[in-house]
């Protein structure tokens, strides 16, 4: 039994370092925009247009308020990028927004107010004017456009609206990008890299790893397409009813929209609903719970570091009675080895006598063997929770905690010369502290452990800590700051478990 437990050990270990490889790529970098006023870009080609010309940075009409920075394309009446203010000059990775779609027409600045911006273009037959009108108290957009026939003839035309055009990375960003469909009652969270038409939705959203831009869609909405343009964008566009016009008769459409951050409260200042677009995967019950949790203990603490460890203390007061069990079971355990090592010389020929006299060993003194490994089990959900919070959550983002900067990014007390195997350019000392708890944990919990089987558990005492610096080193600082938090505490109930058992008695 006990091979097969430091089997299923190793192999648990093996686990979280083949996924600690697998989505190191994906660890948090900063996201900032970086616009060169002598740069010319390529203006992004929505699927239903024709190519379009580059466009000069200087040509780009910009936007200010309270709370970011839009800079526009004058001549598609189209936002190219949008800048957030509070959150370090981020951006929402998107370009070529609202775009209306190739009609042949070149958009003129017409009037900008304080809290608006319009353009006007106009042919022979009709005049479009296309109005955005920002919150001055929120991140809300109301995008309005007016069509008004000038011609003395009736006109049909369908406007085909381009929410954006999103790049999606290949590396450390990637994994955030998300799609948002509300249709029939129903949210949907789908991969942006395939095609897709959907029909009867009441909002669309896309989301990168901390912003997102929200679509209220009218209900006359003919269908919405996801079309991938090459091989790191995709664009949505909106496809309208076909609309007939008499001379001199407007026709007036207007979306509802949010660009901000993925922030539940900020989001539902706007639209209640819209809130859904937040979502942390597969245990985003879990992580709801605890981003509330982190917020109500972060009104206590002013502080998100601070609102981490409180965190940690909570949860492993919620544990307490199954972490007392578990240390009960080991200690139980290790007072039976003696036992269990007779057995191992009496039935060394024989592993299926020796694992039936095991397991009657267990039975006898009512140990359950796998007893001790529930509240790890238990934390396994929590552990992946609170991964997704403190990555995606805006919140946290640039948040400092004494020497760490920003908690969703690890902790780097020393810059090194170059970049090494397993640790990069940085030296991060929370996850070392880390190692250093569990190392003195499991030594303080093996202390009485003795006979044969402490060769193997003076090499786990040694390896685990070294192996989990590893799988931790690249972690957001605020996930490690909790991890090591529930050690310490952990390491203080083992001490005061052994002096206890020191009198005789386990309580």
């Amino acid at each position: 039994m006990e091979k097969k437990l430091i089997s299923a050990v190793i192999i648990s270990t093996l686990i979280l370092i083949i996924w600690s490889g697998a989505t190191k790529k994906y660890y948090p970098v900063e996201n900032k925009v970086v616009t060169s006023k002598n740069t010319a870009v390529q203006s992004p080609r929505p699927t239903i247009n024709t190519p379009r010309p580059e466009i000069n940075i200087n040509e780009l009409s910009a936007f200010n308020n309270d709370y970011f920075t839009a800079y526009f394309i004058e001549k598609d009446a189209a936002i190219w990028e949008i800048v957030f203010k509070k959150y370090k000059d981020s951006g929402l990775n998107f370009k070529h927004a609202f775009f209306l779609g190739d009609n042949g027409l070149a958009f003129k600045k017409s009037t900008v107010t304080q809290h608006s911006i319009a353009f006007t273009a106009a042919d022979k037959e009709k005049r479009i004017d296309k109005i955005f009108k920002f919150d001055p108290k929120n991140y809300a957009l109301n995008v309005e456009i007016v069509v008004e026939n000038i011609s003395v003839n009736p006109i049909e035309f369908r406007i085909p609206l381009i929410l954006g055009e999103f790049t999606i990375s290949n590396d450390n960003q990637g994994r955030f990008d998300k799609l948002t469909i509300s249709s029939q009652d129903k949210i949907k969270h789908l991969n942006l890299r395939k095609t897709a038409t959907f029909h009867d939705i009441s909002f669309i959203s896309y989301g990168d790893r901390y912003f997102t831009v929200i679509l209220g869609v009218p209900a006359r909405l003919l269908k919405a397409q996801v079309n991938p343009v090459g091989q790191n964008s995709t664009e949505i566009a909106l496809l309208d009813e076909k609309i007939t016009l008499l001379p001199r008769q407007k026709e007036v459409l207007k979306y509802n929209t949010y660009i901000g951050p993925q922030d539940i409260k900020t989001i539902a200042s706007v639209n209640k609903q819209w809130s859904a677009v937040i979502n942390f995967g597969m245990f985003d019950f879990i992580a709801q719970l605890l981003l509330q949790m982190l917020e109500f203990f972060y009104h206590i603490g002013h502080n998100w570091g601070v609102a981490i460890i409180l965190l940690s203390v909570a949860i492993y007061l919620i544990l307490f009675p199954l972490s007392i069990k578990q240390l009960r079971s080991m200690k139980q355990m290790q007072e039976l080895q003696p036992k269990i090592e007779e057995l191992r010389k009496t039935y060394k020929d024989n592993p299926q006598r020796l694992n039936k006299e095991i397991m009657e060993l267990y039975r006898r003194h009512k140990i359950n063997p796998l007893g001790g490994c529930l509240p790890v089990l238990l934390q396994i959900p929590v552990f992946f929770a609170l991964y997704q919070v403190l990555i995606r959550s805006v919140a946290l983002k640039g948040a400092k905690f004494f020497w760490i900067q920003d908690l969703s990014l690890p902790d780097k007390i020393i810059s090194l010369p170059g970049t090494y195997p397993l640790i990069g350019n940085s030296i991060n000392i929370l996850p070392i502290l880390m190692s250093v708890s569990m190392f003195f944990q499991q030594k303080l919990s093996s202390a009485t452990q003795m006979s044969s089987s402490s060769e193997q558990q003076k090499m786990m005492l040694i390896l685990f800590p070294i192996i989990f610096v590893f799988i931790f080193y690249n972690m957001p600082a605020g996930l490690v700051l909790y991890w090591l938090v529930n050690n310490i505490l952990m390491l203080v109930q083992q001490v005061r478990m052994n002096r206890i058992n020191k009198t005789g008695t386990v309580s």
